[in-house]
């Protein structure tokens, strides 16, 4: 499976698991405490539906562990990607201490909540497919090299060969064009995380922002090349707050 597959397949299931948004982390953090590699250490606990958080920290094992840190396990390394979603992820001032019998504060604690933490993972994901989906065009869509190699036949001096060509093998780059197909998956996968940012909740809203219209949206969403790409992509960067170099071709 691709890791644009892995992380579309966990989106829907992240967004399925909790549409009212019951569930939610609460983490508590040691004010100087982190690993070797400075993770912060966050003491996660889920609040809510007992039975929705079972199936929460299984989803979140599987796309912490594709997260592939080693400094952290899964479900750890998953809330503290969750960290950087700042639609859900909330951290107080230090709002508790330990302190001894002569007052001297021993350390500080910081509480902070991941809220709605199903559609803040689902969220995640696909940002993360979409930088999977651009990470594989560019890996297919590099030039590839073709070698051709001339055989020398008997009673041609080598001399005459190299004079016709200066090595034994020629490398011709060859640019592959992508499919509209797997165009259609980048240009979708980055509206549909835009969108989330920003609100909308359908590409009509995209229209009534000063986005192209509906029938255009739908045709670059397929993926297929218009003579006016340019400008309907020049549109979805004035709407999104983009440059148009970010915005997918």
């Amino acid at each position: 499976m691709k890791n644009s597959d892995l992380w579309q397949d966990l989106e829907a299931q992240f967004r399925a698991l909790d549409p009212y948004g019951l569930l939610r982390a609460d983490g508590t953090y040691t004010v100087g405490s982190s690993n070797v590699s400075g993770a912060l250490l966050y003491q996660w606990a889920l609040r809510g539906d007992t039975s929705l958080a079972v199936h929460f920290r299984v989803l979140a094992h599987k796309a912490g562990a594709a997260l592939g840190r080693a400094d952290l396990g899964p479900f750890d390394a998953w809330l503290q990607d969750l960290m950087t979603e700042p639609r859900f992820f909330r951290m107080e001032e230090p709002v508790g201490f330990e302190e001894r019998e002569d007052g001297t504060i021993v350390r500080h604690f910081v509480l902070a909540t991941i809220s709605n933490i199903c559609q803040a993972s689902a969220h995640h994901c696909l940002g993360l497919q979409l930088a999977a989906l651009e990470a594989e065009h560019f890996a297919n869509s590099a030039p590839q090299t073709v070698s051709h190699r001339i055989t020398v036949p008997p009673g041609v001096p080598s001399m005459d060969l190299q004079a016709a060509s200066p090595k034994s093998e020629i490398n011709e780059a060859i640019e592959v064009e992508p499919s509209d197909a797997d165009r259609g998956k980048i240009r979708s996968s980055w509206l549909d995380a835009k969108c989330a940012a920003k609100g909308c909740n359908s590409d009509l809203d995209i229209e009534n922002n000063g986005g192209p219209t509906y029938n255009t949206i739908q045709r670059y969403r397929s993926g297929k090349k218009s003579t006016r790409d340019t400008y309907v992509r020049g549109l979805f960067a004035k709407v999104f707050g983009q440059d148009i170099s970010e915005v997918p071709e």
